[in-house]
């Protein structure tokens, strides 16, 4: 192992500059001060391009991982690695690697952070997407990224696995979204409704977090496609960015999947080959014993009054199974007895619990969905589903 003596190293002075947003986002590299934040970084599959230890230990459990994956590793003093570090905090180690270069925003769900100034907050933000399984980050302002110490422990390493894109101003950020069909969504305390009022469109959804004491900038809530806020009682009318950032996100995630799920069941995997459609269902049903008593059937029952809104048992019963009405008939009968669903009049409607659930049950089906079609190209589940539409029109006409 190489024994560094002096602070102009140029490993040292890579490290040192790294210290900084400008630093990180010049050179497109992190620097990981810790064995814990190492250790998350190298479960996320981050690029390690080298990793400094200090000549005061020994043995490090991590270092038989590095020499297994070949990462080059050299030994400094703790003088020169406390100069490196960022902060008095106990560490025997640094590490840089390169971050992956910003994707294109093409997800469904994108965060904006707007000035935001706290690292803190930060982190709890994007650890609070990845739990749903949002990595897409839009960064507004020349000093914040996702990567100092304090943003990386906020987020429990959840930022290695987080694409980031950087924006000088509100309007650089606002044209990338608008050309790339995102309706823009901004936590706003004036003029605003409740989110779970507003009606969404089915496309690609932004939602923006400003500053922490300013707020979202005044260019964002001009161009808002809505404005949207937490309702609370008594004399609060604000929380901390991360606590709203969280509400928001459960609830806008819950909502998108509910306002997208007419398009996505009619054009899901499971409904175009009979084949697929049984192996699908399997897998339905073991992910659902964790989630609910129902099982795939029920399920599609509630996705089909998604759509329909309304219906009658026999027509739901010969719309799911028409082979066999008696047994569906009893199915849907117990989803009435566990109000997801009810009556109304000679017709039924899908219940608040039943949405709740469907709009679970969906994740689910998306999990299944990526566990079917896993190794599959972009280009080629597009192509997959543009055949499977041939085959359902050339069959309907």
């Amino acid at each position: 192992m190489e024994h560094i003596s002096s602070s102009k190293h140029p490993d040292v002075v890579l490290a040192r500059s790294l210290a900084t947003c400008k630093g990180r986002v010049k050179s497109n590299q992190v620097l990981i001060e810790t064995e814990q934040a190492l250790s998350w970084a190298l479960k996320s599959n981050l690029p390690i391009d080298f990793v400094l230890i200090s000549d005061k230990v020994t043995q490090l459990p991590i270092i038989e991982t590095l020499e297994a994956k070949n990462i080059p590793c050299s030994q400094l003093s703790q003088g020169i690695l406390d100069k490196i570090k960022t902060g008095k905090f106990p560490s025997h180690l640094v590490a840089v690697a390169t971050l992956p270069h910003p994707n294109t925003f093409d997800e469904e769900l994108v965060i904006i952070l707007d000035h935001l100034q706290d690292f803190g907050n930060i982190g709890t933000i994007v650890r609070t997407g990845a739990a749903l399984d949002i990595r897409q980050v839009g960064i507004v302002g020349p000093t914040r990224d996702l990567y100092s110490k304090k943003a990386i422990d906020a987020s429990r390493g959840t930022c290695f696995k987080a694409s980031q894109s950087h924006f000088s101003t509100p309007k650089e950020a606002i044209a990338k979204l608008k050309a790339s069909g995102y309706q823009i969504i901004v936590t706003s305390l004036d003029n605003s409704k409740l989110l779970s009022t507003t009606p969404l469109q089915n496309q690609k959804t932004a939602i923006i977090f400003g500053n922490e004491t300013e707020g979202t900038s005044q260019e964002w809530i001009d161009e808002a496609d809505h404005l949207i806020q937490i309702p609370m009682v008594g004399e609060l009318d604000s929380l901390n960015v991360g606590v709203a950032a969280g509400i928001s996100l459960y609830e806008l995630k819950s909502k998108m999947v509910l306002t997208m799920l007419k398009e996505k069941i009619q054009g899901s995997l499971g409904r175009n080959l009979s084949v697929a459609s049984h192996l699908l269902r399997e897998a339905f049903d073991q992910k659902l014993t964790s989630l609910s008593p129902i099982d795939s059937e029920q399920a599609i029952c509630l996705m089909i009054m998604a759509i329909d809104t309304r219906s009658t048992i026999d027509q739901l019963a010969r719309d799911t199974r028409p082979k066999e009405l008696d047994q569906m008939k009893a199915k849907i009968q117990a989803l009435l007895d566990m109000s997801y669903l009810a009556k109304d009049g000679d017709q039924i409607v899908v219940t608040p619990s039943g949405n709740e659930l469907l709009a679970k049950i969906w994740l689910l089906k998306e999990e299944v969905d990526c566990k079917a079609l896993q190794g599959f190209t972009k280009e080629e589940k597009s192509v997959l589903q543009t055949f499977l539409n041939r085959i359902q029109n050339n069959l309907i006409s």
